[in-house]
């Protein structure tokens, strides 16, 4: 007896390589690129995130990647590489991965604040309301 082997479609698969292409780009454009219509595109968990064949196609995906070596020890090493780079904006965007990868809510970045020169000195004062009663 045969065993119902289920496989990605063709949109299913165009739709992971543009998103391999572009991370960044949003699902139901990818979907769209893939050969998707516009209203189906409208709901991307429905009509593709939970699709058994867009599964099986990731785990092949995964596959692929363990057979190269970058399994999860590889990641771990490379989350720590970036944690200590000296470039700031590498040590954000590993921190940002890293919270999304252990399920973490990812907040907003930090402002970066700069400091001008203008050449005079800068005093901040408090200045008390003595109107209060201060204890």
């Amino acid at each position: 007896m045969k065993g119902n082997k289920v496989k990605p479609t063709n949109k299913q698969m165009a739709t992971l390589r543009a998103l391999k292409r572009d991370p960044k780009l949003p699902l139901a454009k990818a979907m769209r690129e893939g050969g998707y219509g516009p209203k189906t595109a409208l709901n991307p968990r429905q009509n593709f995130v939970d699709l058994k064949g867009t599964a099986v196609a990731l785990d092949k995906w995964r596959e692929v990647l363990r057979s190269e070596g970058l399994d999860e020890y590889f990641l771990i090493q490379k989350y720590k590489e970036w944690l200590d780079s000296p470039d700031y904006t590498t040590q954000l965007k590993a921190k940002d991965d890293l919270r999304r990868d252990l399920g973490l809510p990812v907040g907003n970045q930090p402002v970066t604040v700069s400091q001008l020169d203008m050449g005079g000195s800068m005093e901040i004062n408090f200045i008390r309301d003595d109107r209060e009663e201060i204890e």
